[in-house]
This record gives C-alpha cells, structure tokens and sequence, in this order.
C-alpha cells in the first residue's frame, strides 16, 4: 500500500543509482508478489535523482519520470493492486 511520504522502488538499477548517490533507504520490504523494494523518504532532492536517471536511461525507460511508487511499479509490467 502507498504511504504518504514514501517512495518505494522496485528497479534495481534506480536503486543501484540511488546507493551511488549516497541515498540511503528508510528500510525494505517485499511487494505482494515477493520482489523486494527500497522504500525512501520523498524528499524534493530524492525526486531529482530519480528525474535525473530517467532522463539518463530514457530509451530504456518509460517516456515520463516516476512520481510515485504506483510509476515505478508500472515500469516494470505490473500494476499496482488498488
């Protein structure tokens, strides 16, 4: 389930970017189907990472960034259970 506050992320290599950067998660956790995910503060300076990959891997990715988890959970084939 979506938290307030919380950006949770499922793409390894966001998360490998992520740890490059410095950014440290709040915790982790598995999703409904088991695959694990980092969960993060949002903070405006963690969404400018993020927009950044994006706009790094863009051919690889979906055309607009990830806003919330509900995104990143779209970026991989899956839709979130509402």
């Amino acid at each position: 389930m979506h938290e307030p506050g919380k950006y949770k992320v499922h793409d390894a290599g966001l998360q490998a970017w992520l740890r490059y950067q410095k950014i440290q998660p709040l915790y982790w956790e598995r999703d409904e189907h088991g695959v694990p995910l980092l969960v993060y503060e949002k903070t405006p300076v963690l969404m400018e990472l993020v927009r950044m990959y994006w706009e790094k891997n863009a051919k690889f990715l979906p055309k607009d960034p990830p806003e919330t988890w509900y995104d990143t959970l779209a970026s991989i084939g899956r839709k979130p259970q509402l």
